[in-house]
């Protein structure tokens, strides 16, 4: 069997059902990977993980090879040539997942495709927010975005204009540097996966702050401390 991209995470009991996040993409699905472990280590769960790269396009081609998973991510953008196929891709792991499915705003159109789409578990990632994914969230779809506010920057995952969980990140312009926009993308998502997986907003945030975790420290090791969060407040 070819190595499926994946998380698995356990709790203390051995016994538990094993809660699967599944990863698909070429495009950051390692760095969202790695951010999403580090998350999840931070917050004391166990894990164990096994990464290979794949697409939703050879997903439709090969199969998923995976039954059932509790979350997933698609990092990847659908190829104008192939978006047919792409969107098929979609629809399998959409399929195939229980509960989040997060996956990059630049495919909104794609997501408004897919009939019998349950558009409050796709999680619309979104550098910048264009009109498909404004309708997505007024159909009560949830978004995870960048948000600047006092000179500060957020990652905010929201519903129904209600933040679910948010963390403090150093500010990046529109033309920042493509290092720190990758960053700050794989961050987006990994948040939108720990929320999805059960992490409180309290663990997810203090988890991305831990000097232990390494998340922000590549950044700018000063620049977030004392800043705190903002979870389960309504948005103004």
């Amino acid at each position: 069997m070819r190595p499926l991209e994946g998380i698995v995470v356990t709790r203390a009991a051995p016994y538990a059902r094993i809660p699967v996040a599944l990863i698909v993409g070429a495009r950051g699905a390692s760095s969202i990977a790695a951010d999403f472990e580090r998350l999840l280590r931070a917050a004391s769960r166990r894990v164990g993980a096994l990464v290979a790269a794949t697409s939703p396009r050879r997903i439709v081609r090969e199969g998923l090879q995976l039954d059932r998973c509790s979350v997933a991510a698609i990092a990847d953008t659908a190829p104008p040539a192939d978006s047919e196929e792409f969107r098929r891709g979609i629809e399998v792991v959409l399929k195939a997942t229980s509960g989040f499915v997060v996956i990059d705003g630049a495919n909104a159109a794609a997501v408004a495709a897919t009939r019998g789409v349950d558009r409050a578990r796709v999680v619309l990632c979104a550098w910048r927010v264009n009109e498909a994914v404004r309708l997505h969230a007024a159909a009560g779809g949830p978004v995870v975005l960048r948000r600047s506010r006092g000179g500060n920057a957020m990652i905010e995952l929201r519903s129904a204009g209600i933040v679910l969980a948010s963390v403090a990140v150093p500010s990046i312009g529109v033309t920042g540097d493509t290092g720190r926009r990758r960053r700050l993308r794989a961050l987006m998502f990994a948040v939108a996966l720990a929320f999805g997986l059960g992490l409180s907003p309290e663990e997810i945030a203090a988890a991305a702050e831990s000097r232990g975790a390494g998340i922000l420290a590549a950044w700018a090791p000063e620049s977030t401390a004392g800043r705190g969060h903002r979870a389960g407040n309504r948005a103004t």
